[in-house]
This record gives C-alpha cells, sequence and structure tokens, in this order.
C-alpha cells in the first residue's frame, strides 16, 4: 500500500490533504466531491481526534487500479484478462513467522480504537464505521476454509465493532449458530492494491480469496498467525483487530442505517457485533477507507472488475458457447446491470440462455443485456445503441416474477420486503442481439480497413490533437 502511494504521488494521482479535516462529514464530503470528478487518491493526513492518517481512493480509477495489480495497460479489457487469468491460476499464501502488522499488539484494557477516530461518513449514518475497505476474514467451523470479503464495520465503542454479516460471511455464522460457538473473526485494514483487487473477486463459497492475490502478485500472499484467535492475516496490513461474534442472536445490536453503494441509505437492522480481544498496527498505521455512495466511487471501481471477473467464471463454467466479454457496470452499481457479449451464436435461444444463466449465477443482474460481439461492453454508449437499435421489447424483452433473490440494499424495493436474507426481485434480461430473428438486419455503417490505414498513416499531417 505504502509502495503505491508513493507511486501516486510521483505520477501527481495523490493530493495530501495537511489542514486539520473532520472525520465527523466534512471528510466524507471531500470524498464525494472528488470521486465525482474521478479526482485523485487523498491522503489526510491531520483529522480531527485522530492519532493516525487515512488513505482514501487509492484504487478510485482503472488507471490506478490498473497501477495497483501491475498491469502496463489501463484498460478495462485488459485490467479484467489479468484478474481472470489469476483467479483461474490461484497461488496459495504461505505462513512467515512475524509481520509489520504486529509491531503493536493492543489486549486487555489497552484495546481503544478510538485512537482510530472512525469517520461518520454521511449525515444520517447510524454512527462512525471504521471498516468501509477493511477485510473480513471468517472460518468454515466444518472445513476450515477461509472466506474474505469486504464489510461494512460500525464502531460501537472502543472495544466492539458492528458487522454486517451478509452474503457469504453469513454461512460460516450460521453454522457456528447452530453450534452454539462464538465465530473467530479477524478484520485488516490497509492492505496492498493486489490483496484488495483479489479479495473483490466473486469467487463460489469455500475457495479461498488470497489465492487468487497471489495469482495477481505472481507469488505468495504471506500471512502471519493472528494473536488471539485460530487465524491468519496478511503480514504487510497497517491494522489488525482480532475477536469473536457471539452465536446468541439475542446479544445481537442496532446497526446502522448507512450510505450505501446505491447511493441511498440501507436501513438500520440487528447485526452481531465483535467482541475484540486485540488490536495489532503498526507503529505509524495509515487507515485506509473508502466512501460508499452513488457511482462513481472506488467501491464501484472495485466490485466491477471483482464481479465481472465472478460472473465470467460462472458463465464459461456453464458451457454455454460463444461468450466473449462480460462486464457489470459502475453505471450499474457494479451489481445490477449485466452485459454479456457473444462472438459467436449457434442456435436460437442462446441469448436467452445466457439471461437465465446469469440470473442463476447468483449475482444481482436485475437487468442483463446480450450483445453481439461487435459491441463494447465496457462502453455503456455502445451497449445502449445496441439496445436502441436491436431490440423490439414484444419480442427480445424477458421480465420474471418477483421471486429471484436480490441485495436487501435495492431501494427500489417497498421496505419491508429488504429483508435481509428474504430480499426478492424481479429481474429483465433484454436480448440486443441481431441472430435468429427471422431477417437480416442492415449493414452497419463502418469505413473500409484500407481507408482506415490511410487515415491513421496521415493523422499527424492533420493537425488533429
Amino acid at each position: 500500500m505504502r509502495t503505491m502511494i508513493s507511486q501516486l504521488e510521483a505520477k501527481g494521482l495523490l493530493k495530501r490533504i495537511k489542514v486539520e479535516v473532520d472525520g465527523n462529514c466534512e471528510m466524507g464530503a471531500i470524498t464525494r466531491r472528488v470521486f465525482d470528478q474521478r479526482g485523485p487518491a487523498l491522503l489526510f493526513e491531520n483529522v480531527k481526534r485522530s492519532s493516525h492518517p487515512y488513505i482514501v481512493g487509492l484504487m478510485g480509477t482503472y488507471e490506478r487500479y490498473a497501477m495497483g495489480i501491475g498491469c502496463s495497460s489501463g484498460g478495462v479489457g485488459d485490467i479484467m484478462d489479468k484478474v481472470f487469468q489469476a483467479s483461474r491460476k490461484p497461488v496459495p499464501p504461505v505462513i512467515i513467522k512475524d509481520g509489520l502488522c504486529q509491531e503493536i499488539i493492543d489486549t486487555g484494557n489497552e484495546i481503544n480504537l478510538n485512537r482510530f477516530a472512525a469517520p461518520v461518513w454521511h449525515e444520517k449514518d447510524g454512527g462512525p464505521y471504521l471498516g468501509t475497505l477493511g477485510l473480513v476474514i471468517t472460518n468454515d467451523p466444518e472445513t476450515g476454509i477461509r472466506n474474505v470479503g469486504i464489510y461494512r464495520l460500525m464502531q460501537l465503542g472502543p472495544s466492539r465493532i458492528g458487522f454486517n454479516a451478509t452474503q457469504q460471511a453469513g454461512i460460516p455464522l450460521r453454522k457456528y449458530e447452530a453450534m452454539n460457538k462464538p465465530m473467530p473473526v479477524a478484520v485488516v485494514i490497509g492492505l496492498s492494491p493486489a490483496t484488495i483487487a483479489g479479495i473483490c473477486v466473486r469467487l463460489p463459497y469455500g475457495q479461498d480469496e488470497f489465492g487468487v492475490v497471489g495469482g495477481i502478485m505472481g507469488e505468495p500472499l504471506k500471512l502471519v498467525r493472528c494473536q488471539t484467535v485460530d487465524m491468519e492475516v496478511p503480514a504487510d496490513a497497517e491494522i489488525v483487530i482480532e475477536g469473536e461474534v457471539s452465536p446468541n442472536r439475542e446479544d445481537w445490536i442496532d446497526e446502522g442505517p448507512f450510505g450505501e453503494f446505491t447511493g441511498y441509505y440501507g436501513q438500520g437492522r440487528k447485526a452481531p457485533f465483535i467482541n475484540i480481544s486485540a488490536v495489532t498496527y503498526r507503529k505509524d498505521a495509515i487507515v485506509q477507507a473508502t466512501l460508499e455512495g452513488r457511482p462513481p466511487s472506488e467501491s464501484t471501481t472495485l466490485r466491477t472488475i471483482g464481479h465481472s471477473v465472478g460472473l465470467r467464471r460462472f458463465l464459461l463454467s456453464t458451457g454455454i458457447p460463444g461468450i466473449k466479454d462480460v462486464f457489470l457496470s459502475d453505471e450499474g452499481c457494479a451489481n445490477f446491470i449485466a452485459v454479456v457479449s457473444l462472438d459467436k451464436q449457434f442456435y436460437a435461444g442462446q441469448a436467452h440462455q445466457v439471461i437465465h444463466a446469469v440470473w442463476g449465477s447468483g449475482m444481482p443482474g436485475k437487468f442483463t443485456i446480450v450483445t453481439d460481439g461487435d459491441v463494447d461492453v465496457y462502453n455503456l454508449n455502445n451497449v445502449m445503441w445496441s439496445v436502441s437499435t436491436r431490440v423490439q421489447p414484444h419480442r427480445d424483452v424477458i421480465i420474471t416474477n418477483a421471486n429471484l433473490p436480490t441485495p436487501d440494499l435495492d431501494p427500489s424495493m417497498p421496505p419491508e420486503l429488504r429483508k435481509y436474507p428474504f430480499a426478492e426481485t424481479s429481474k429483465m434480461g433484454i436480448d440486443a442481439t441481431t441472430k435468429f430473428k427471422g431477417f437480416h438486419y442492415p449493414d452497419i455503417i463502418s469505413d473500409e480497413s484500407k481507408t482506415i490505414a490511410l487515415v491513421d498513416e496521415r493523422w499527424e499531417k492533420y493537425g488533429i490533437d
């Protein structure tokens, strides 16, 4: 992470904010304005009440994402290919003896999360949130396999933190509940870009995300054992929070509301909390965080790549032929709009088959668009052009009943239906292909290759920048 900070600063892609900034909404408002302009990463050196600086937006653009994972091109397709190949060839982590993340070890009465002055990011948030880009690590009690994900973490005092245990983190929690045993948890804050990128890849439950991190880096991720729980964490992390979650739901507390990735406030809920047994950190720890909210944001950039790679892996595993590119766009909050292109169609109904496969993948994909291979799925203008000119609604649009699973954060649903894990929605599939429609579409306007070659050769002579 620190190497990345230095590289960004050298390229003018990071700004140090030296004046005192209040973590109570001011830091969030600054970040929102910078995200909206796709501006630089921000290093807040003087956060009111905090003993440590904050880094925000480290991977907030595709250019910075590419730098962070060592991708020579900042193109979305090239980034996707690198992360996808890493997911197919994971490199398992290794355990080493010592790590910088344990330079200081606080236990018992020494534990004090207030030293980090967790921000209140939005005015109507239910409290301060230390974890907006922190990894939550759990182990399955039956298989022992590690699960890693990013979940919001609301600070409840100096030694407790609320844990929004949804999605895959909810699976081991329910298993520990059934066993009536507390669940060990490690929260890790401040990590290398490759680590953040790797754990954002949507993998099937039971596959270790740290293997993808190793695949991106080309070498094993180094882990160290925790001090008070039987878990391992990245050795180069800035901060590690260790603890346990009670199996008793009667112990759960009020968590939220919180300004979410949709651009709306997510509802408050009863949630488990982590009883902290140790906090370990670097002497000069930097707190890594991000601002959630409507696109564009660092969160949508990270999830766009990670979720697109996950969906691409799933679709290829189905055996449906002809799949070319897959993209869950920033504009769709990296969740709600999935675009898939087919370089070849071999039979009628193939596009509809892809649509149903997306819905069966576990990805939200509230709107799924299937296009021909000539459409650039990474360019929303190109995708909307294909929808506008290739779709007859009565023929090419599928709308389901409201019985398919969805994130409970979708604000378009009535509040009484936004209940985890019972939230269900209708979905729309759009066949924006030109094949097997019973007629031939007109020719697409395009310049001949010899004309393109001529213009390429003479471009500098035209005097157009």
